[in-house]
């Protein structure tokens, strides 16, 4: 996962051996450079838009047709991605649009299909899926890699082989430790699928054999896993009720404007270094290349934002335990015990968004590196809780059977969103920094409703 998936993110880090090939030079005018480098970040946008929009088919693949086939699908697409950006020279220029398009989708469809492996571990899903978004992040390393290893090896050479490994490592993936299904990668031992079976079967109440055979703390989480997929299966009944729920709403709303921050800083860090530094172009190399370099960290970030998410949703889980366990003297009123559930979002939520508000603010500041030292960090949590909050919402919040469509849909309104950097690419550095300081207080909202949401 470390090598085979979200490479095209480390994308700033090739500029340079981009530039040297001739990539879109035609675009120079003598020394003003401004043309091409707005092209390289249209491809970056791109790559971004095509991948948000295009996801809700991985969704209905893997939701309709199957796990194992949208990520053989996917791991094929990443190849033949992969094997233009082998082909990208000075003379084919434009074939890096269609390179970036295809391996931010097929990597990011392939990313969702990893998301299941969360299954086989209930007790520490949210820590399993940060690791698993970790490694997508992380893998940004691998074209900063091919840039430091250039031009000893040529990005052709490089790219080849990286392409080969991508398919041999997914296809391997799918065959072996993918099922056919989502459904089927859960997992639980045959006492609580008994258990889970008699509860959905009994409508309302929790079965009294859970309660006598289960005292332990095991067996209280079972009991509380079973009832919120109790719940769950009450409340939606369909897809459409899903896409109708405020669960959806502020899944959808938190990683719309997380992605545009995100995705923005990509597109814009070459110009933004320009201007806080301008006339000192070996500074400016030196801090794209320490940004490919810190996002190589986000598997070291990503336990950090898994514990976050498990040690909330045990203490949120502490409190249904009372709830249930007083249900003869209390009913329990289960909407409420739904938004307790999803509160466990809430505290990673507000990080993630706090992260979004400095990362916003300090670059405002000119010629001070060690102010793009912190905006890399704070790039780097931000892009780590985001993918990971997102999909560990949609997995706790909705039935499992509904996922890949969807995270589908909220990453295509993402998409839909993230084509404001166009016109945002058009505004000086400053007015595009000052409305992203807005995307970043709009993104607390999210977070403040968990908090206060009660039924």
């Amino acid at each position: 996962m470390f090598w085979f998936s979200g490479v095209h993110y480390g994308y700033n880090a090739l500029l340079p051996a981009l530039k040297e090939l001739g990539v879109f030079s035609s675009f120079c005018k003598g020394n003003d450079c401004s043309e091409q480098d707005k092209m390289f970040s249209y491809a970056f946008i791109v790559s971004v838009i095509v991948q948000m929009c295009l996801i809700p088919l991985a969704g209905f693949l893997m939701d309709k047709v199957g796990l194992r086939i949208n990520k053989l699908v996917s791991v094929s697409v990443v190849s033949i991605g992969l094997l233009m950006f082998a082909f990208t020279n000075n003379n084919t220029g434009p074939i890096i649009f269609v390179a970036m398009a295809l391996v931010s989708y097929a990597s990011l469809a392939s990313l969702i299909c990893n998301h299941q492996i969360s299954s086989q571990f209930p007790r520490a899903r949210s820590i399993v899926i940060a690791l698993v978004s970790g490694a997508y992040d992380s893998s940004t390393a691998v074209f900063f890699i091919l840039a430091q290893t250039y031009p000893k090896i040529s990005l052709q050479t490089s790219f080849v082989i990286l392409a080969v490994g991508t398919l041999i490592f997914g296809v391997t993936m799918a065959l072996f430790f993918l099922t056919q299904y989502s459904e089927d990668m859960i997992y639980c031992d045959k006492r609580s699928r008994d258990d889970e079976l008699e509860i959905l079967e009994a409508d309302e109440e929790i079965t009294t054999e859970i309660e006598k055979d289960a005292p332990s703390s095991e067996g209280e989480r079972q009991n509380i896993d079973a009832h919120i997929t109790q719940i769950l299966e009450k409340k939606y009944p369909d897809l459409k009720s899903c896409f109708r729920s405020w669960p959806f709403f502020l899944v959808a709303f938190w990683f719309a404007l997380g992605l545009l921050r995100f995705s923005y800083f990509f597109s814009q860090l070459s110009k933004q270094l320009e201007v806080a530094f301008a006339g000192q172009r070996n500074i400016v190399d030196n801090l794209l290349r320490i940004s490919s370099a810190v996002s190589m960290c986000g598997f070291l970030v990503a336990p950090l934002s898994g514990l976050i998410m498990e040690l909330s949703k045990r203490a949120y889980q502490k409190h249904m335990k009372r709830q249930l366990a007083n249900r003869s003297l209390y009913p329990v009123n289960e909407n409420e015990m739904y938004w307790t559930h999803l509160r466990a979002m809430a505290p990673a939520t507000t990080v993630m968004a706090t992260a979004a508000l400095i990362l916003s603010s300090v670059l405002f500041v000119h010629q001070q590196q060690s102010v793009f030292y912190v905006a890399f960090v704070c790039h780097m949590f931000l892009r780590s809780l985001l993918f990971s909050t997102t999909a560990t919402m949609v997995i706790i919040a909705f039935p499992v059977r509904n996922y890949g469509m969807v995270y589908g849909v909220a990453n295509f309104i993402a998409g839909v969103v993230s084509t404001i950097q166009y016109g945002m690419l058009e505004l000086p550095v400053a007015a595009g920094n000052a409305v992203c300081v807005v995307v970043s207080v709009l993104m607390f909202i999210p977070p403040l409703f968990l908090f206060f949401k009660k039924k």
